[in-house]
This record gives C-alpha cells, structure tokens and sequence, in this order.
C-alpha cells in the first residue's frame, strides 16, 4: 500500500515538474537587462575580497609561470617585447583592450535578442554559465597579471608606461575592478562567444571576417599589453565550451519553448546549429518521456 501511494506520489511531482518545463520561456528585455545588472552585482561583490589579495594572487602567478616553463609556454616577454618597438601597436591595443571587449558582446547580445530569440536563449545562457564558471574562478583563484609583476620578469604595464586612449579603462579598472581576474580570460571567452553567436545570423561576408579576426586580435592584445598569460586563454576557451554544454541541457531540466511579443512559442533545437532566421534548418527533437508529451498533447 505504502509503495503505491509512493509511486503515485513520484508520479504526481513528476508531472507538475513536466507541466512546469511546459511552460512557454517570454522573452522581455528588461527582463534580460535586470539580468546583467545582477551579473555586474556578483562581480563586484566577488572583486571586493578577491581583488584585494595581492600576495595570494603573486603565489598563484607564480605558480603559473612554473607550469607555463614546463610546457614551453611562458613566452609573454618575448612577445611584448617583439611589440614595443611600435607604439602606435601598443596604443591601439591598449584602446582595443579597453572598448572591444565590452561593446561586442553588448551588441552581440542585443543582435541575436532582435533577430532569433529561440537562438537568443540558448546563447544567452551559454554566456551567463561561462561567466558565472568565471567568476568563480576569480573568487577561489585570485591571480595577478604579467603587467604587475616585479620588474625582474621583464613585463611591463603599457597602459601606465605608454598611455595612450585606452588609458581610462585604468581608472575605472582601479576603482571598481578586479585586477586579479586573469585566469581564464574573459576577453578571450566573450570574444568566441561573440563570433559563435552572431556568425550565422550575419549575411554580409566583411562583418563576418571581422567577426572571425576579433579573436585573433583579442588575443594578441592581451599578451602585448600584459594583462593574460597563455594559460589564461586556454582557461578562456575552457569556460565558454563548459558553459555551452550547460546552456544545451536547458531542453532537459527547465522550460524551452521561447514566446516574444512578436511570435509564438518556438523549438530551440533550432538555435544550436549554424542557421539563419530565414531558414532554419531544425534539429532532432529532444526525447520527451511520456508524462512530458501528455502534457504538451493537452496544452495543444
């Protein structure tokens, strides 16, 4: 008696769960916009205790640079030093470090938002794990960057040893920011991020080579500039393909089907691969168990 009633139990909240993943996703901006204000909040709560441990993050650095000399990679003097004989690189990189890596995703975002909501959703939260996952690490793995190392690693910082336009960012970065946050790479992962999440939805080929050398350009500027190691961008690659595989669970655990105000719910399954909003090309449908498709039968 006790196991029936257990199993009509499980059975009970198991179809409220399936009733509740039902349940249309209603795409609003300021929704979406409250959103990245709470993402700015865990930022500068984590920035107040992190950002300020400069011992732990110089052990921490110097610990990286031990592994980057065993694999080979601790190469950042040799590059900046390869940079500094032009100063217009430096202060174009400088500027590029300080703009680019914010306006992008911002339009990025806003892009996708406007022309593919289902595609908007999955992308959307692709960036929110990975810097969630970011963030994180900054929390528990403070780590100062080569520009703020002792002089003797021969790196130094362009932005107070050049100026240039790109010079603002400092202040700001000083008075709100975390300047420990270097593993991994958040210029690096909102760069990819970017490019994947816009590339397809983009028609005209010179704003997609643009998109394709924003990477690139990403990553030369924050080795010149000294503000990553090496392993800082594989740790950036790392984030955003964990973070992507978390977004695409979204059909399995939590509800899917986008609404706006200007179409009716749509499958997401076609937002993960490289199609455009005029023709979407769908993929399999995720496997819904029975109770699921009861209730989607009935809300139809």
């Amino acid at each position: 008696m006790n196991a029936r009633f257990g199993d009509h139990g499980a059975v009970h909240w198991r179809r409220r769960w399936e009733e509740w993943r039902a349940k249309p996703v209603r795409l609003r901006f300021w929704r979406e916009l409250a959103l990245v204000v709470v993402f700015e909040g865990v930022y500068e709560w984590t920035s107040d205790f992190a950002g300020k441990s400069a011992s732990v993050a110089y052990g921490h650095a110097l610990d990286q640079i031990r592994v980057e000399k065993a694999l080979g990679l601790f190469q950042e003097h040799t590059i900046q030093s390869w940079a500094l004989h032009s100063r217009a690189l430096i202060e174009l990189s400088d500027l590029f470090y300080a703009t680019v890596h914010f306006i992008l995703p911002v339009v990025a975002l806003l892009w996708v938002f406007r022309v593919d909501p289902v595609r908007y959703l999955r992308w959307r939260d692709a960036l929110a794990w990975t810097t969630a996952i970011a963030l994180a690490c900054f929390a528990v793995f403070p780590l100062m960057p080569p520009r703020l190392l002792p002089a003797r690693f021969g790196i130094i910082d362009t932005l107070d040893k050049i100026g240039g336009p790109g010079s603002w960012d400092r202040v700001l970065l000083n008075d709100a920011g975390n300047q420990f946050a270097a593993m991994p790479s958040l210029h690096v992962s909102w760069a990819l991020w970017s490019v994947l999440a816009i590339y397809p939805l983009v028609k005209r080929r010179w704003i997609r080579a643009l998109l394709v050398l924003d990477p690139i350009a990403t990553v030369v500027a924050i080795l010149i500039t000294g503000n990553h190691y090496i392993l800082d961008i594989v740790g950036g690659v790392a984030v955003l393909a964990i973070g992507y595989g978390l977004a695409t669970l979204r059909p399995r655990y939590l509800p899917w089907r986008v609404v706006t105000r200007r179409s009716h719910a749509a499958d997401p399954t076609a937002a993960a691969g490289p199609v455009g909003p005029a023709d979407p090309v769908l993929e399999p449908a995720p496997a819904f168990s029975p109770v699921r498709q009861a209730v989607l039968q009935e809300r139809r």
